[in-house]
């Protein structure tokens, strides 16, 4: 499974949301568990602290990273846009979308705390993980 930055960020934070928690469950059981490079940047760009930077780094670099490739996953994020847009959904962050188009590329559910990821899964092939 890919596990968004959404679930990433409340999972270092120790949050205690179903999510956070299936994905301690995943790495307890040692699962596959992987990111894109777009999520590796938006748990980045987050961190505060410079000290903090470092370890969360290491520790996201343990897991296989998933990357955007041509033009056909830029072209397959936009459609995906347009479509959810043609069926009344505002997409607020085109890096969804991105997100999204690795997924269904690589045909891997995406494990995720945003309404946005919801909508998408409406629109496009994107599985998403549901709770147990």
């Amino acid at each position: 499974m890919i596990v968004d930055s959404s679930v990433w960020i409340n999972y270092l934070a120790e949050k205690s949301i179903w999510q956070a928690k299936r994905l301690d469950r995943e790495l307890d059981q040692e699962r596959h568990v992987g990111l894109t490079d777009v999520i590796y940047t938006e748990v980045l760009q987050g961190i505060k602290h410079d000290h903090e930077l470092l370890i969360i780094e290491r520790k996201l670099l343990d897991f296989p990273i998933i990357r955007l490739e041509g033009l056909d996953d830029f072209r397959r994020a936009a459609q995906i846009y347009r479509t959810a847009r043609r069926k009344g959904h505002t997409i607020r962050n085109l890096a969804d979308c991105l997100i999204a188009a690795v997924c269904i590329r690589e045909q891997r559910p995406l494990l995720h705390n945003d309404v946005d990821f919801d909508r998408l899964a409406e629109c496009s092939d994107l599985q998403l993980v549901s709770p147990d």
